[in-house]
């Protein structure tokens, strides 16, 4: 009887080691919080991001491309051809994914009106949280995050990418709306219905992809707005997402997709635009 106690008890000991070697430490992940984004890089100079579009080649450099030096994951805007473009060049248009730190309480005071849901506030994060005009806590940790954008009418997608041919596991991120959405979701404009009185929705749709593949290996998504229920709300805060599919095998870049109740003749009448931040990987 002792002899068999003893051999459960050694099964029970040898399991609760395994169990520790395979629980992740903290250090085990990096978290991309983009506050080590060059102020020169961040969207600007006004909220509308004028260095993320083509025209600013002639009078300042533009936002192009951003990597995280601990992760080695980048950022940027695609190349393509933009609408009435005649050729191929880097221009938010084309699907981004760019650094910002305003934020709906860093609005010019001489705007008014729906300005601030407009599309020249389309790099601000509706974050009620934030509590100045400084953009201070903007993001959900420190003042920068990123925008992405998807171009519905191109079928480009912004991205997120690690360098070719290398993989990583990502786990998680936290999302919020842009005030650019966040007001035509709530109030609408000539072309966005108040999905509110359409019992509407919108979704932000992230999908992870193996080195070299163009087809996704897998998906996840996440409601920005839902108000098909008597429950239904808009995000106005940051909020955690986990990436609960594509984390169950690495990846090496994920791309952002929206999908609404709101479409029309050319697609989604919702600004396909999502705030990101603090997206956490495994090293």
């Amino acid at each position: 009887m002792k002899k068999l106690f003893f051999l459960a008890f050694v099964a029970f000991a040898a399991a609760a080691c395994s169990d520790d070697k395979e629980m992740p430490s903290p250090d085990t992940f990096v978290t991309v919080d983009f506050e080590n984004v060059p102020a020169s890089m961040l969207a600007g100079p006004t909220s509308y991001g004028d260095n993320c579009y083509e025209v600013m080649y002639k009078d300042g450099e533009p936002f192009i491309a951003w990597t995280d030096p601990a992760s080695g994951l980048s950022i940027g805007i695609q190349l393509g051809l933009s609408w009435g473009a005649s050729e191929e060049t880097h221009e938010m248009t084309n699907g981004a994914t760019f650094p910002s730190n305003w934020n709906i309480r860093s609005n010019p005071a001489d705007k008014s009106g729906d300005w601030w849901h407009s599309y020249q506030n389309q790099c601000s994060v509706y974050n009620t949280a934030s509590t100045d005009s400084a953009n201070t806590e903007a993001g959900h940790s420190g003042s920068n995050f990123i925008v992405a954008y998807e171009s519905t009418y191109l079928g480009k997608a912004g991205e997120c990418t690690l360098p070719e041919g290398t993989e990583k596991t990502f786990v998680d991120m936290w999302v919020c709306n842009t005030s650019y959405d966040y007001g035509n979701i709530t109030i609408g404009n000539a072309y966005c219905t108040p999905l509110k009185e359409s019992n509407g929705w919108f979704k932000l749709v992230v999908r992870g992809y193996r080195a070299g593949a163009d087809e996704p290996v897998a998906e996840d998504e996440i409601y920005l707005a839902d108000y098909r229920s008597t429950a239904g709300f808009c995000l106005d805060k940051w909020t955690y997402f986990d990436l609960t599919n594509i984390k169950q095998q690495p990846v090496n870049r994920i791309d952002f997709h929206f999908e609404g109740s709101d479409t029309g003749d050319f697609g989604l009448n919702t600004p396909a635009y999502v705030c990101i931040d603090d997206i956490r990987l495994v090293k």
